[in-house]
């Protein structure tokens, strides 16, 4: 969240998730488990505990103001063995701190890292110098969780979207399939079960992506959260969750879901000392469904059309909103994926707006060069915007406030610049021009949600809906 308004010409005070491992961003601010407004620079698992991982979470980081330069964009290193396995930008704020960052996702469930191994975290500043570092190790629960006196909380047991052989799977195609791509049926595995769950039946839920469901109902059907479930799943003698289907998706199911696992079958999403529910979507996404690379090339228009502009730091509490007054920071932010393949880096850019048919989608506007339409006439230099690189599905971007309107409109009649409309590209291959059907552009205004939006509905859009989003004095 986002809670300082000042008017200064820009402030960077976004945030960028790696796209060099798998699933989703760690759900934003207001974890719930620890405070870490006292750690000058924190390593925080997505279920909030400091300097505590576990396969399959996501490692953020934050850090405290004063302790980097203002308004910079530093590179943040994942680093094990010797071997970079995640990396990404952070931005610094005004104060020189980092807002809770997402560095990588999904931590060893691919098998890049194994449990027992330190992962060492490396913050350089803009001129390649080493400014911070800082490690943790992975962790993992036994494959069966014996009970027993301990010192420490048991571990939730380890629970993840699979396909039918139970490899980790975090999205599935919908609408055709191309190389690559793994379809349905979307599967539960896991493991890490107390012994208690051995050898016997758990319930299993899929769900719409939540923040935090420790201590909810779990949501059943009627409930608009409630996708699947309660399906009964196998836990055998071992503690590892048998991979069992869970549904079929189709187009109608683009999105991001969680699959939660109620291990004593009582209704709750249970979290405490001695007994916790398992889930793949706890404080993060659990897994997408997208529509097949497939299904894009076979559409009439390839544009991809979608609403980035938003308006909270935080991906639970925020919506995506097209006006903003110049005292308000604007956030970039995509969710669900709507790509050719599962989320990937792209160079994000905010441009001066300009009109779709006339700029955007004129053919005489491409530039053999690059085989697209070039937009870096039209970059917003002039507010000092550092271009960032990160992944398409992450934590919203900040980009103001504004309080420059060059190029703008005199709404009001009195001679002064007071309104200023800009477009937003997620440029793939940073190679400064729109390339149809490859990049992302919003230049849509409407009700549209994080999703794609066909060029027919986009004409029928009135000409003030047909921009990115609006900043008024």
């Amino acid at each position: 969240m986002y809670g300082i308004r000042v008017t200064v010409p820009i402030i960077l005070c976004g945030l960028l998730a790696a796209c060099a491992n798998q699933l989703g961003e760690g759900g934003g601010d207001g974890l719930d488990v620890t405070r870490h407004d006292d750690s000058s620079f924190a390593l925080i698992s997505s279920t909030g505990e400091i300097d505590a991982l576990r396969r399959g979470e996501t490692l953020s980081v934050q850090i405290g103001m004063g302790e980097l330069s203002p308004n910079s964009v530093y590179r943040a290193e994942v680093v094990t063995d010797g071997e970079v396995v995640s990396a990404t930008d952070v931005l610094t704020d005004l104060y020189g701190g980092v807002l809770l960052s997402a560095l990588m996702h999904d931590v060893g469930e691919e098998g890049e890292v194994t449990p027992g191994q330190v992962l060492s975290v490396r913050v350089f500043d803009p001129f390649g110098d080493l400014a911070a570092q800082t490690e943790v190790s992975l962790d993992a629960p036994p494959i069966l969780q014996v009970p027993g006196y301990n010192v420490t909380e048991v571990d939730p047991p380890h629970v993840f979207a699979a396909d039918a052989s139970g490899a980790p799977r975090n999205a599935f195609a919908v609408g055709g399939r191309a190389a690559g791509e793994i379809v349905g049926p979307v599967h539960v595995a896991g493991d890490g079960f107390p012994m208690a769950a051995a050898g016997g039946m758990v319930h299993v839920y899929a769900v719409v992506d939540g923040d935090d469901w420790r201590g909810s109902e779990m949501p059943t059907a009627g409930d608009p959260a409630h996708v699947a479930g309660p399906i009964e799943a196998y836990v055998d003698e071992e503690g590892r969750l048998q991979p069992t289907a869970i549904f079929e998706p189709g187009l109608e199911h683009v999105g991001i879901y969680d699959l939660l696992v109620d291990v004593d079958r009582d209704g709750r999403f249970e979290w405490n000392f001695n007994s916790k529910d398992g889930a793949d979507g706890l404080a993060k996404v659990g897994f997408t469904v997208q529509y097949s690379q497939q299904w894009l090339e076979e559409r009439t228009s390839r544009h991809l059309l979608v609403n980035i502009a938003y308006d909270s730091h935080g991906r639970g509490d925020g919506a995506w909103r097209n006006v903003y007054s110049a005292g308000e920071p604007v956030f970039l932010y995509l969710n669900p994926p709507v790509m050719h393949e599962y989320h990937f880096a792209v160079t994000k850019v905010i441009v001066r707006h300009q009109d779709f048919d006339a700029y955007w989608n004129d053919p005489s506007r491409v530039d053999p060069a690059c085989g697209g339409v070039p937009y870096r006439d039209f970059e917003t230099r002039s507010m000092a915007v550092v271009t960032e690189r990160g992944c398409t599905n992450t934590s919203p971007t900040c980009f103001g406030p504004i309080d420059t309107f060059d190029d703008g409109e005199d709404t009001d009649g009195d001679g002064t610049l007071d309104t200023a409309h800009f477009d937003v590209v997620f440029d793939r291959d940073a190679d400064g021009c729109y390339d149809i059907g490859e990049d992302l552009l919003d230049t849509v205004s409407g009700d549209a949600g994080g999703g794609i939006i066909s060029v027919d509905d986009f004409f029928s859009l009135s000409p003030e809906q047909r921009r990115g989003f609006t900043v008024s004095r």
